[in-house]
């Protein structure tokens, strides 16, 4: 069943690649320049400062952008201006990106636009440059639909990798199986695993790690410190936002140290861990701090790096928090791309509710009791929270805008977020009812996507009156897919997404013979989590 899911999962990320304009994804354009960069050049470290290609550049000029892009070129134009051009301009446009020169690839001009996710750490854009090697001469369309497709197969880990995690925290095979349906179904995790970017990379990443973390807390031994430092090393070198698991690891050796009293050896297991992870990314960010005075090496801690830190929080009092947080949470629900597509308000207040009651509940289990694989979860999504609140304040403080953080960041601990949040709602309502709520869940999650896809997204992507001219779905897409390609995905999404729910359900009918007889004290909530843990 996991593998069915898995497969189901890789299907609905080659529908998505397919369905997605060029450039829609967040910042695809300059992730997918700093590959080919480093592809064409032979380069392993871009300069932070460089320019991307001429192809990319010219397709930014051609190609409909998407609306909430961070910088639209003079010659570029939004979705919506697009449609409104006469057929012939069209026309003109879209042969002119199909016939962009291959060498273009390998040239560059002072002004052309900057590609900025050279700040980024390396590790994805290895991954993706090595595969560019192997398409050097097809079209640009072509180059980013393979480039997706890879970042869904490595993002596809985040499948097995969660199925094992839910299975030690609950100790139920059947629950883990529904909780990876869950996951498998989220649109956001669809968006973030079809784009050009390091999320793809990063979303395995952190729920291997969170796995490696929970192996540790409960059975800690050295090689098993060795393999979270590696894993945080690796994470270290995708996304600069692993460092909030630095002082999450910390606080993890501290509790466990207090718990145990096994301060030396667990000292020393810390120094593995940190010595390790150090020696895989730690000249990343030596370099970082060398070449900007910050540790991140992002763009609005170099903005602010002469700002003292008494004046940064005094100033990041005019954050306005509420909406900041409320755009993070909407945009995690569902956000349609980089056109900043939305559902109706209301589904958006119905997940609210849905993440409020599971933080009730999550309080409720900690005052009943602790659990060490429960407070390692809360440990890393809290600090990697406070994280994105930081991140909130640099972005205020650089940029005067309190709302343009994203919640497709929070993907990367989606593990830790559906395992606390199953268990902050099966808390208030009980072992009893815990296959209608996690089936409730799951159905929810995948109306949201088959909704979005067919009520917002396509009928904003075609812009074709009150009649859909669907034709215009394959407008700068690969040749070879076709209308009939594009069917075919279309029908496998679908099936993919129905088998995905069925699958779920079924194992959750299978609850009650995988709980061990006497296992369940009968009335307690916080049986659900595996009791032994």
């Amino acid at each position: 069943m996991l593998v069915i899911i898995w497969m189901c999962f890789i299907i609905r990320c080659c529908f998505y690649s397919t369905l997605l304009p060029l450039w829609e994804g967040f910042d695809e354009w300059a992730h997918f320049a700093v590959s080919q960069q480093m592809s064409a050049s032979g380069r392993f470290i871009i300069d932070r400062n460089s320019r991307i290609s001429r192809d990319i550049d010219a397709s930014l000029d051609l190609a409909p952008l998407p609306r909430g892009m961070t910088s639209i070129p003079p010659d570029g134009i939004t979705h919506d201006k697009y449609w409104q051009l006469d057929a012939d301009e069209r026309g003109k446009r879209e042969k002119a990106l199909r016939e962009l020169p291959a060498q273009w690839a390998r040239e560059y001009e002072d002004d052309a636009m900057p590609a900025y996710e050279a700040s980024q750490p390396p590790l994805y854009y290895w991954l993706m440059a090595a595969w560019m090697k192997l398409l050097p001469n097809i079209p640009l369309m072509e180059r980013v639909w393979c480039v997706r497709i890879l970042t869904g197969l490595v993002a596809s880990l985040v499948v097995p990798i969660g199925y094992f995690l839910a299975r030690d925290i609950f100790g139920s095979k059947p629950l883990a199986l529904s909780l990876v349906a869950i996951v498998a179904v989220t649109p956001g995790v669809a968006f973030a695993s079809s784009r050009v970017s390091n999320e793809g990379l990063s979303i395995p990443a952190f729920s291997l790690l969170l796995l490696a973390a929970i192996e540790w807390v409960r059975q800690p031994r050295r090689w098993l410190a060795s393999a979270v430092g590696a894993l945080l090393g690796i994470g270290l070198l995708t996304k600069a936002y692993f460092l909030t698991a630095v002082p999450a690891l910390i606080l993890l050796y501290v509790w466990c140290g207090k718990r145990s009293r096994r301060y030396k050896d667990l000292l020393v297991q810390a120094s593995i861990t940190l010595g390790i992870a150090l020696a895989i990314s730690g000249w990343w960010y030596v370099r970082n701090y060398i070449q900007t005075g910050t540790l991140s090496g992002l763009d609005e801690a170099v903005m602010l790096r002469n700002m003292g830190m008494l004046e940064e929080i005094w100033k990041a009092l005019g954050v306005n928090w509420v909406q900041a947080i409320a755009i993070i949470v909407s945009s995690h629900i569902w956000y349609g791309g980089w056109s900043l597509l939305a559902l109706p308000k209301w589904i958006y207040f119905l997940g609210f509710g849905v993440f409020g009651a599971s933080m009730y509940g999550i309080a409720k289990m900690l005052m009943r009791s602790r659990t060490p694989q429960v407070l390692l979860l809360l440990d890393f999504y809290t600090l990697f929270w406070m994280g994105q609140l930081y991140h909130i304040a640099m972005l205020f403080l650089s940029k005067g805008s309190s709302t343009a953080m994203g919640g497709w960041y929070l993907y990367s601990v989606i593990w830790a977020e559906v395992t606390l949040g199953i268990a902050g709602c099966l808390e208030l309502i009980g072992v009893k009812y815990r296959q209608h709520v996690v089936a409730a869940l799951l159905i929810g999650v995948a109306a949201i996507d088959i909704y979005g896809i067919h009520a917002v997204s396509i009928p904003y992507y075609v812009q074709a009156g009150v009649t859909l001219d669907l034709s215009r779905l394959l407008v700068n897409k690969p040749g070879f897919i076709g209308m009939n390609g594009l069917f075919l995905l279309w029908v496998g999404y679908t099936l993919s997404t129905s088998i995905i729910v069925i699958v779920g359900i079924a194992s959750l009918r299978k609850l009650d013979s995988d709980q061990p007889a006497g296992s369940v004290p009968a009335g307690n909530p916080h049986c659900i989590l595996r009791h032994n843990a």
